[in-house]
C-alpha cells in the first residue's frame, strides 16, 4: 500500500516546520555569536559535529517547506526543453568539478505544456542532485525529452551505483533515504510535483546500468494562444 503522507498530515508537517524554524534559526545565531566572542571552541572535540547537525536541521527545515508547498502551482505555458537547458547551462561548473559528462536528446518542437517554471526546475535539480551523489567518482547523466501522443516524457539517467530492487518501491516515501546526511524529501518532492501537474514518475534500476527516472506530463492542446514562456 502507498504510504504518501495525507493533506492532512502534510497541513501538520507545515504546522511543526513553522513552529521549528523560529528556534532553530535563533539557536544557530547563538552557536554563530558564541563562535565569534570564543573562538576557542572551535576546538572542542563535538563543536564541528553540533554544526554539521545544525545544517542538516536547516536542510530538513528547508525541504520540509518545499515538500509542503510541492502542490501549490502557478501555471503557465512554457518549454520545457528551454528550461531544463538553462538550468544544465547553470549547473555546468558543478558537473565539471564533480567529472559529470551530460548528455541530451530534446525532440525538436517539442511542444509546450501548462507548468509552474520553478517547481519544476527543482524537479531537474532533484534528480540530477541524485545522479550526481550516485556517482562521486564521476559519470554520465543522460536527459530525454519527447512526445508520444498528449504527453510529453522526460528521463533522468546515470551511470552510477543503481537502487537496490528491495528500495525501489519506497524510495518516492517522505524521509526514505540511503544517504548519510540526505533529508529523505528530494524525491518525494518530485514526485508530489510531477503528480500535481496531472503527471507520473516511476524509477528503475536494471542491475549494472544504474538508475532511470521516467517523468510524463500532458502537453498542451495544439493552436493554444499563449506562447511559452520557457525560462522565466
Amino acid at each position: 500500500m502507498d504510504k504518501q503522507i495525507t493533506r492532512r498530515d502534510s497541513l501538520s508537517l507545515s504546522q511543526i516546520s513553522h513552529e521549528l524554524r523560529t528556534p532553530v534559526t535563533l539557536i544557530n545565531s547563538y552557536l554563530q555569536l558564541f563562535c565569534s566572542s570564543h573562538p576557542e571552541v572551535k576546538t572542542f572535540p563535538y563543536w564541528k559535529d553540533i554544526m554539521e547537525n545544525m545544517e542538516l536541521l536547516k536542510e530538513l527545515l528547508g525541504a520540509l517547506s518545499q515538500y509542503n508547498r510541492s502542490e501549490q502551482l502557478q501555471r503557465q505555458p512554457l518549454a520545457l526543453d528551454q528550461l531544463a537547458s538553462s538550468l544544465l547551462l547553470s549547473m555546468e561548473p558543478v558537473f565539471r568539478e564533480r567529472r559529470i559528462q551530460v548528455h541530451t536528446c530534446f525532440q525538436e518542437s517539442l511542444p509546450p505544456m501548462a507548468g509552474d517554471a520553478l517547481k519544476l526546475r527543482q524537479i531537474f535539480f532533484n534528480l540530477l542532485n541524485n545522479a550526481m551523489d550516485a556517482m562521486p567518482q564521476g559519470g554520465t547523466v543522460t536527459l530525454k525529452l519527447f512526445c508520444q501522443g498528449a504527453r510529453i516524457h522526460l528521463t533522468v539517467a546515470d551511470t552510477g551505483e543503481g537502487i537496490p530492487p528491495e528500495k525501489l518501491d519506497s524510495i518516492f516515501q517522505p524521509f526514505v533515504t540511503s544517504k548519510k546526511s540526505g533529508t529523505g524529501l528530494g524525491l518525494p518532492i518530485v514526485r508530489r510535483i510531477t503528480e500535481a501537474h496531472g503527471g507520473h514518475v516511476s524509477a528503475a534500476s536494471p542491475p549494472g546500468e544504474g538508475a532511470c527516472f521516467h517523468l510524463t506530463f500532458p502537453a498542451l492542446s495544439a493552436g493554444t494562444e499563449e506562447s511559452p514562456a520557457g525560462t522565466r
